[in-house]
């Protein structure tokens, strides 16, 4: 077994993660049958992409191959390096900072932690590359040596180490007073960005092949701001639990918290959401869609985040439950769509009434 506490801790996290999913059998088997059935769904959705790009990618030349295998060796070092920053500032306050653990010992964990979570990262493209490059073994091969070099030496020399700066005093210093300093504790759009850029990358499969500059911009556009906006709500839930865990000792009902962080969402939802109601009106996409399309989005944004707040003490169940909600909202409006609106707006009405649980 290893010396390494950081280790062991984290084995022993993995395990109680598997003892809470044998004692809820049932759950499991859901979760697991719906993520098979998430993924049939996107690989049926992105097999003639795929295809038509294989096609493509057989034509190119060898220096497109090179550059798209850099990109992704890049990719895998920006991944390394943001994990070991992460590591690092929870390192700082977690249950163990306090127990007499060489420094050494510690960063070796995190050096090991960073790699690892470079190459699963790096999988899927590197996955992507063999798949598409198959005829022509110039990009497949490089691809497997961009990352095979990149990664391992992303560690060699020693980060430069930052200084450590709560999130709630850096609000506090902006001018934020009172519970805003909870909402303005969130992190801007650019310091997560990593976390859209690959997505935003591989929105591009998704484009028709033979279509105008206009209609790439604009589906690149969409992609990105969807995706920032979900980023944006998965970090609303986790500074949400810590926010309440912060506050767990004061008198403060649950529906000011929500309000602390309702004027930060609100500002960078409306952006998000306006980036990409523009893409579609100036592309090629009928007029009509242009309101529907905006009523959907809000309407989905409002539900997220009330979703977030109503079930912020199981994650499990928020996700549960989120499925079934798009499950069966997507059902009725393939039925009958002024029901699908009805149903919508009532569960927005339930939701709404469990803010202060």
């Amino acid at each position: 077994m290893s010396s390494s506490p950081d280790l062991l801790s984290q084995r022993l996290h993995y395990r109680n993660w598997l003892d809470e999913r044998r004692s809820a059998p049932a759950e499991s088997v859901f979760l697991l049958a719906a993520g098979l059935s998430f993924a049939a769904i996107a690989v049926w959705a992105l097999a003639p992409g795929l295809a038509r790009l294989k096609s493509v990618v057989t034509a190119l030349p060898d220096g497109l191959a090179i550059a798209a295998a850099a990109v992704l060796g890049a990719s895998g070092v920006l991944t390394v390096l943001q994990r070991h920053a992460q590591l690092t500032q929870l390192q700082r306050s977690d249950w163990l900072a306090a127990q007499p653990i060489s420094a050494t010992v510690r960063a070796g964990f995190r050096r090991d932690q960073a790699r690892l979570r470079g190459w699963l990262s790096a999988m899927p493209g590197i996955a992507l590359c063999v798949y598409v490059g198959w005829p022509n073994p110039m990009l497949a091969t490089t691809a497997l040596a961009a990352a095979a070099i990149a990664i391992p030496l992303a560690l060699t020399r020693k980060p430069r180490e930052r200084p450590y700066r709560d999130q709630r005093s850096a609000a506090s210093v902006r001018g934020a007073r009172g519970l805003g300093i909870l909402g303005a504790s969130l992190e801007p759009a650019a310091a997560r960005w990593p976390h859209t850029a690959r997505f935003a990358a591989a929105s591009l499969l998704l484009v028709p092949m033979g279509s105008g500059p206009v209609l790439v911009v604009a589906l690149l556009l969409i992609a990105t701001s969807l995706r920032a906006l979900i980023d944006l709500i998965a970090h609303f839930a986790e500074r949400l639990t810590e926010s309440e865990a912060w506050l767990g000792a004061q008198p403060l009902a649950p529906q000011r918290l929500l309000a602390a962080f309702a004027p930060t969402l609100a500002r960078r939802s409306a952006l998000l959401l306006t980036i990409p109601l523009l893409a579609l009106a100036a592309s090629p996409a009928p007029l009509a869609l242009w309101p529907v399309a905006a009523v959907a989005a809000v309407l989905g944004t409002l539900h997220a985040v009330l979703l977030t707040h109503a079930e912020r003490h199981h994650p499990i169940r928020r996700r549960m439950h989120g499925a079934a909600h798009v499950v069966l909202l997507l059902l009725a409006a393939q039925i009958l769509p002024p029901l699908a609106l009805v149903a919508w707006l009532t569960v927005l009405l339930q939701l709404w009434r469990r803010r202060n649980v």
